[in-house]
């Protein structure tokens, strides 16, 4: 019951409580999993024949309002057919923390240009934004641990899903 109402939480008032989860899975609901069921919901609603408000960008209560008054609408259909925004997404390769990403980036590419074994490794040093450091630095869940993910990365020459399991590796 008690997750059952964070879920529920979570699902009807923009709470930041995920960051909590020390297993890192409500993150993945609320980031994710929430908004593809949340427009699968609504596609599935309106096929269905149910009725609502048609213009949620305009009129009483609208979109702009609750979320950036100061918005300019016409932004929306600024560049159609012209800039497509899916160009500007961040495509996470590897399953694990986003500030992470770099730096396993960073191992691939050297790997390739010089090929060396985990044991000609001495000392790894990863410069981050201090904002980006105090979300993964030393965590206690691996997939968001920088210096676990590096060390797998190292052994293993690769980061799976199955690389980022809830409890550390021995």
């Amino acid at each position: 019951m008690r997750l059952l109402l964070g879920y529920a939480a979570q699902q009807c008032s923009g709470l930041t409580s995920w960051r909590r989860d020390s297993e890192h899975v409500q993150k993945a609901f609320v980031f994710g999993g929430m908004n593809a069921r949340s427009g699968v919901t609504s596609a599935l609603l309106v096929h269905g024949g149910w009725t609502g408000v048609e213009d949620i960008l305009t009129g009483t209560d609208n979109f702009f309002q609750a979320f950036e008054p100061a918005a300019d609408p016409a932004g929306l259909v600024e560049k159609l057919g012209e800039r497509f925004e899916i160009m500007q997404a961040n495509i996470k390769k590897w399953s694990v923390g986003s500030p992470i990403q770099a730096a396993l980036d960073g191992i691939e590419i050297l790997r390739k240009e010089h090929p060396f074994a985990p044991g000609d490794v001495e000392e790894v040093t990863v410069h981050l934004a201090t904002d980006e450091a105090n979300i993964v630095n030393n965590r206690e869940i691996p997939g968001i641990c920088l210096q676990h993910m590096v060390a797998v990365m190292l052994l293993d020459k690769t980061v799976t899903f199955r690389s980022t399991p809830r409890q550390p590796r021995e």
